[in-house]
């Protein structure tokens, strides 16, 4: 069970939110008011804490207690790929924490509230530490995804063998490339002021 439990944890929100951060982020390759209408009309913060933060926060917790069981490898990987699945979530947790300090932190007045984080984000994207951090931020949640996405198919049983367990992998990664490929289009937009590709 508490495998289980654990994927759903990180796999549905983590997934769920990265998709459609994208799909809020997205308007600001066109301008600022598009992004600033639709981040308007995004769910609240009250809303993204109980539905997204909170579980990936047991997430990590249940994920720190199975590091700590020692498995053998199996279909879901070697060890050495678990402790790299632990590391990028890790690095994705602290990612999150400084995205989340940065973008609300800002106490401009509710309508004023996704200008001011659009200009935070303009000004931090265009420092190459802050850049650096993102580019790392988002890359470890991708790969996190992408992999838990695939070890989830093992955990339950939709994949049972080598053959099935390769082609979730292929398809998993397919979808964090694609998200990372996303995410380095919107990080170019506010580093360089254009979109990356194309």
């Amino acid at each position: 069970m508490l495998p289980r439990v654990h994927s759903l944890l990180g796999v549905v929100p983590l997934g769920a939110y990265l998709i459609w951060h994208v799909y809020a982020t997205w308007p600001a390759l066109h301008d600022r008011e598009a992004w600033v209408d639709r981040a308007l009309h995004g769910p609240s913060r009250g809303l993204v804490i109980a539905c997204v933060l909170l579980p990936l926060a047991l997430h990590a917790v249940l994920g720190g207690v199975r590091l700590r069981r020692v498995v053998p490898d199996d279909l879901t990987g070697p060890r050495g790929l678990r402790l790299l699945q632990a590391a990028t979530g890790l690095l994705g947790l602290v990612f999150v924490a400084y995205h989340l300090q940065q973008v609300w932190a800002v106490s401009e007045g509710p309508h004023s509230v996704p200008r001011a984080s659009y200009a935070v984000l303009w000004r931090a994207l265009g420092q190459p530490l802050d850049l650096t951090l993102y580019l790392i931020g988002i890359t470890a949640l991708c790969f996190h995804l992408a992999h838990g996405v695939s070890r989830a198919a093992v955990t339950f049983r939709l994949a049972r063998t080598p053959r099935a367990v390769q082609r979730w992998r292929i398809g998993a990664s397919a979808l964090g490339f694609a998200l990372w490929l996303a995410w380095l289009q919107l990080l170019g937009h506010f580093a360089l002021g254009a979109s990356l590709i194309g």
